[in-house]
């Protein structure tokens, strides 16, 4: 087999890099669990605060930023209250009055509400609570979208089965001045979600996984059919790896105008390519090296135009997953050893440069730490399980040259159906006859002796 490597390929790899040079630390001293984080301006000052959530009675803080440029020094108590926790937190206008109100999931004893908090004089001085979606069951996000078309902020929201309520997915109809009647969806757990498009009918669907004990984990389309928030349930497809800790996020990754999906689950990080018509391929793997229970975003942090992934978490650290603009990505490790297991993250530009800056709380040391972006990325190490297709666009033969010693080969189509298979001599160059296949766009598969592999995108003329 021939071996060459060249540098400038991103890939579906899984390499490791200290890129600390391009981030700068800053701690802020909180003192307390954190189980959320968002940046969002609370006090209208045109510069991003520290909104968290969290344990030991400080419920609900938010954090200002005093300078705009990252000096978070002072800090804001909203809600504090023995025994209560508090989780998944969300930024609206809810009440449309131009600032910015809060909902909280906050829980005692294993039940728990959602918590509406309002901004009353737009500085982030926060009362009128009023409480929504009580239930004993787990909670889940909270994602606002206007559902029904008429301009102002809905939410949706999902709770499990318990000993006191059944499994529910609801979205709460907002009057445009701040109070929400519960419209229910389905009698389901949806467990992570998101709210977009999806058919491009001007309205907001509903697309996550749901956690049933009666079913396998199923991917799952919400149509809003009429765009006033009335649902039809579509199944997309079934991933038995999915569970509690999983993570689902829709953004359009391969530059190509559709959404694909993007999972978290199972010690796997993973997409499956959006056709442009609503259908999915088979799971393409970026990462599958202890990926476990981790938090995950997307964001151009390296200012390129592509949407890169971030995650806490997997091997306790912070990892930046590069992306080239098609949905190859190379994985840049930026902190180690400091995240454990779903420790909460965010990302935004914190001191008004222009960049995406990190933050993000460490259950090893319990601080938060936010990462100041240079905006300069280099990429220095060798690249492991490399492999180098030519030509492509492709209309006979394909030559594929390695860095690493290819076991098998396979080729799929856009959804998932394997047409080609072929099992290799690791000394033998590989050339492939796909004459046969009609023009079209396909993926190649390369496994290594480790069950390791690494996917590209070809195209047949």
């Amino acid at each position: 087999m021939k071996t060459k490597i060249f540098s400038f390929f991103i890939l579906f790899s899984s390499i490791q890099i200290n890129v600390y040079s391009q981030f700068q630390e800053h701690t802020i001293n909180t003192n307390q669990i954190v189980n959320a984080i968002v940046l969002a301006d609370i006090d209208d000052d045109t510069d991003n605060d520290i909104l968290i959530t969290g344990n030991e009675d400080n419920v609900v803080k938010w954090i200002e930023n005093l300078d705009g440029a990252g000096d978070f020094s002072i800090i804001h108590v909203i809600y504090e209250t023995p025994f209560n926790v508090g989780n998944e937190i969300v930024v609206s206008d809810v009440d449309l009055d131009n600032d910015l109100d809060i909902l909280a999931n906050i829980s005692s004893y294993d039940c728990g509400s959602v918590y509406l908090f309002n901004n009353i004089d737009g500085n982030g001085s926060y009362g009128f609570e009023t409480n929504y979606l009580s239930t004993c069951g787990i909670q889940n996000a909270i994602v606002f979208a206007d559902i029904d078309g008429d301009n102002d902020g809905d939410w949706v929201s999902s709770v499990s089965l318990s000993e006191l309520n059944e499994s529910k997915l609801s979205w709460f109809k907002n009057n445009s001045l701040g109070d929400f009647e519960e419209q229910i969806i389905d009698a389901s757990y949806l467990r992570s979600f998101e709210l977009v498009d999806f058919d491009n009918d001007s309205d907001i669907d509903i697309i996550g996984f749901n956690l049933d004990s009666t079913t396998n984990p199923e991917i799952i389309w919400y149509e809003n059919i009429d765009g006033l928030g009335d649902f039809s349930k579509h199944i997309i497809t079934i991933n038995q790896g999915l569970d509690y800790y999983s993570k689902l996020l829709f953004r359009d990754i391969d530059s190509d105008d559709d959404f694909d999906i993007i999972l978290a689950h199972d010690n796997i990080l993973s997409w499956y390519k959006n056709d442009g018509l609503g259908n999915f391929g088979f799971e393409l793997i970026i990462n599958n090296s202890s990926f476990t229970k981790v938090n995950i975003l997307t964001v151009d942090l390296d200012s390129d135009g592509n949407l890169d992934i971030i995650s806490s978490g997997s091997n306790n650290s912070i990892n930046f997953y590069k992306n080239d603009g098609q949905g190859n990505f190379t994985r840049l490790s930026i902190i180690e050893d400091l995240y454990r297991s779903r420790s909460p993250i965010f990302v935004d530009d914190i001191n008004n440069d222009g960049l995406q800056d990190i933050i993000a709380y460490s259950t090893v040391n319990n601080q938060i730490s936010w990462y100041e972006n240079s905006g300069i990325f280099s990429i220095n190490n060798p690249i492991k399980n490399e492999f180098i297709i030519h030509p492509n666009p492709i209309k006979d033969i394909i030559l594929i040259e390695s860095n690493f010693q290819i076991l098998e080969v396979e080729i799929y189509n856009l959804h998932g159906v394997l047409l080609y298979n072929r099992s290799l001599d690791i000394s033998e160059e590989i050339n492939i006859n796909i004459s046969s296949l009609t023009e079209g766009i396909y993926f190649i598969k390369a496994i290594d002796n480790e069950n390791n592999s690494t996917i590209k995108k070809i195209i047949k003329i």
